[in-house]
This record gives structure tokens, sequence and C-alpha cells, in this order.
């Protein structure tokens, strides 16, 4: 009669070296039980998986009868999963609609050389994204990613930084895994004419340079968890210059969600409408935290320590929930609200369409003549004046308009 494999030393030992030719032919712990090996065999089996697959090891499908489309696909290995026997893998590019992610048997994978991390090599992740269609994934693993030497560049083209920075044409999601895991030394902008369903820059961080959104082609913006560091350089540090036309609604158009932003001249200067700052930290500009030429909102936010004062909005804002404002040489006259730092925005006038009602008042006043731009009006200012009053939430006829102005004209605008 013979006996029990799984108690028997000898079938064991057999067991043992079955099980290492089965880590080296790439099967699972899945794989090696239904085949009958001992217990011990499939613990030194799975261990030696968890070894080969850590995270971050660079994989290659293949070998998949159902799935045919992901082989010769690569990615990194996200973690080992011991109760499935499978690797859970994140791919490097995925189309719009696919699982950026999956478990998959380690039979089915190859590792292959670790992924450069610089420029070039997230260029050709984003161009290869882009031949996948609008709405594409890119993964980028931890680390940093510097800007490889490039002795064809002209000394021209590395002074303007044009060869130091990523150009993105297209909608797509550019994920990280982390603002402290991933990081750029390259700035990001956006090519001349893009246009998409969405842009989405997500959980990484870059640093000494800035990054800079914008095109009319795009129907939405979100920024989600990054880091942008541009303290001791010069230049903002991130910019959202126009997105969308005048066709589409800008409800929500750009979504920053909690980033940090350090330094720059003014930590972020926005010039497209629908513009929404939530639980952002924007810290260490060297003028002005936020810029704004647009009407735009902020949520739960903090904007301090920078060199002039927190915010100059020039078509006011929209305070929501608790913001941590630096104060600037308008703020002495608001109400206040809970405390100094969130004063809500219904102190101020709330709305556009609040401000052109100030102003229309304002006209109906006005002794002007055949354009009636230069001249003074009831309260000692011009129409201009009365306007940028009005966009900082100062009425003119508040006792310290004139000093208000003052200040903003010694700020160059």
């Amino acid at each position: 009669e013979p006996l029990p494999p799984r108690k028997n030393s000898v079938i064991g030992s057999l067991g043992s070296l079955a099980a290492d030719a089965a880590v080296a032919a790439g099967a699972s712990r899945a794989d090696a039980g239904e085949a009958g090996y001992p217990d011990a065999a499939l613990d030194e089996l799975q261990s030696a998986e968890v070894r080969r697959y850590t995270t971050g090891t660079r994989v290659r499908f293949h070998g998949l009868q159902t799935q045919t489309a992901l082989n010769g696909c690569v990615g990194h290995v996200l973690q080992f999963d011991r109760a499935s026997g499978r690797v859970c893998v994140e791919k490097d590019v995925a189309s719009k609609g696919e699982s950026p992610s999956i478990r998959i048997k380690p039979k089915n994978l190859e590792t292959i050389e670790p992924m450069s991390r610089d420029l070039n090599e997230v260029k050709r992740l984003v161009e290869e994204a882009y031949r996948r269609g609008d709405g594409a994934r890119v993964a980028l693993p931890e680390g940093d990613y510097l800007i490889p030497p490039d002795p064809t560049a002209s000394a021209l083209d590395q002074s303007l930084a044009i060869c130091n920075t990523l150009w993105i044409k297209q909608g797509m999601i550019l994920a990280g895994r982390g603002a402290g895991e991933t990081t750029l030394h390259f700035g990001i902008e956006m090519e001349p004419g893009a246009d998409g369903a969405l842009l989405q820059l997500e959980g990484f961080s870059v640093v000494g340079a800035s990054v800079e959104i914008g095109g009319r082609g795009l129907q939405k913006v979100r920024l989600s968890r990054l880091r942008i560091d541009m303290r001791q350089k010069e230049g903002d540090a991130l910019m959202i210059k126009e997105v969308g036309s005048s066709a589409t609604s800008s409800l929500d158009r750009v979504v920053i969600d909690q980033c940090e932003v350090l330094g720059g001249s003014d930590g972020v200067d926005i010039d497209t409408a629908g513009v929404t700052l939530r639980k952002c930290t924007i810290k260490g500009a060297a003028s002005r935290g936020i810029f704004a030429n647009d009407f735009f909102t902020i949520e739960d936010s903090t904007v301090m320590g920078c060199g002039s004062y927190g915010m100059k909005t020039r078509a006011g804002c929209h305070r929501r929930g608790r913001n941590r404002i630096q104060p600037g040489p308008w703020d002495g006259h608001m109400a206040l609200g809970e405390d100094a730092m969130a004063r809500p925005f219904a102190t101020m006038a709330t709305t556009l369409g609040e401000i052109d009602a100030m102003a229309l008042a304002e006209e109906e006043d006005w002794e002007e003549d055949s354009d009636g731009q230069d001249e003074i009006g009831p309260y000692g200012f011009t129409h201009d004046e009365e306007m940028e009053l009005l966009s900082q939430g100062v009425h003119p006829w508040d006792d310290d308009a004139g000093d208000v102005l003052a200040a903003l004209q010694d700020d160059g605008f």
C-alpha cells in the first residue's frame, strides 16, 4: 500500500525539488497545490515568488490564452497576493476603460530590466498613451525621474529649458504612486492646440520646475495629490491658462484637490474661469500665493507665508469652508467670520452678479463725457479704479478704499 505523499520525507524532498523546478518555470502556489506538492514545498515556492516579484519589479505578460491582447504588455509589480498565489501588476499604459491593474499567475510573467527613471522614458510612455487614444492612463512607479544629458541639444535649447519639459498634447491620466514616492525633476506644459475630454495629473511631485496647464480644446482638468516645489526658483509654480471654451460649461472646469504648492514668484496663477481649489496648501511664494484674473472658488485651503499677501483676485472669489488666507492690504475693513483667517466670502461681494450690480448702480450716478472712463465718479475714483476695488471686494465708499487702491497700484497692477 503506497504511503501518503505528504507524510513521506523522501516524497517531500522530491516535492521540494519539484517546487524549485516549478519556481524556475514560473508556476504559482495554486498550480503547485493542484500538482500535489507537500505543504512545506508550497510554502517554499510561495516565499520564492514573494522574493522574485517584489514591489516595483518590471514584468512583461506572456502566454495568456484568453486575454491575448495583454501578451507583450509591460508593467510593474504592486504586490504578491499570497491568498490567491497571483501577482498584482499595474500596467504602464492602459486604454480608457481598461483596469489599470490586473492579478495574474506568475507563469504568465517574465521579469525584465527596470524602467529608466528619466524624462525620455516618460515621454515614450506618453507617446504610447497618445496611440491608445484620448483618456489613456500612464502609471509612473516610485522613484526620481531626472533629465538625461542630451549632447545633441543646443546651448540655447538647454538655457531655455526646451529639452527639460514634458509636453502634453492630449487628454490623459498621468499617475504616480504619491507625492512622496514619485518625483519629476522637470516641468509639465501643454502643447498649443491640446485637446481632450479630461487631463488628470495625480500622485507625484514636481521639483525645481513649474506646471502650466491650458488648452481651449480641453474640457476638464483634474490635479490631485500633487506637490509642486519651486522654492529658490524664479517663475510661477502652477499656472492655469485658458481651459475650455465659451461653448462649454465652466462649472468645475478645473479642480485642484489636495495639492501642495511651495515657492514660486506667485504660487498659483489663474487665467481661466471655473477653477476650484479644495484642501490645498500654498506657501512660501515670493509675491502672492494666488493671483487670479478670473473668478474662482477656494475651499478648506491654506495660503500663508508669502512675500506680499495671500491672494490677489481681480474678479473676486468664492470662499467655502474654513480657509486660512494670509491677509492682504484690503482685508482689515471686512467683517470677520469665525476667525480672521477663515472669513466667509458672504462678507464680500459674493458673486460676479453682485459686483456687476454695484458697478451698474455707480454708472447711474456717473457724470461722464463721451467715453466717461477717465471721469471722476461720486466717490473720487475713475470707472476703472472702482472696478478694480470691486473685484477685490472693496466698496468705493469704504473709508479705506483709497489706501487699498494705493496698495494695489504699488503692486504694479
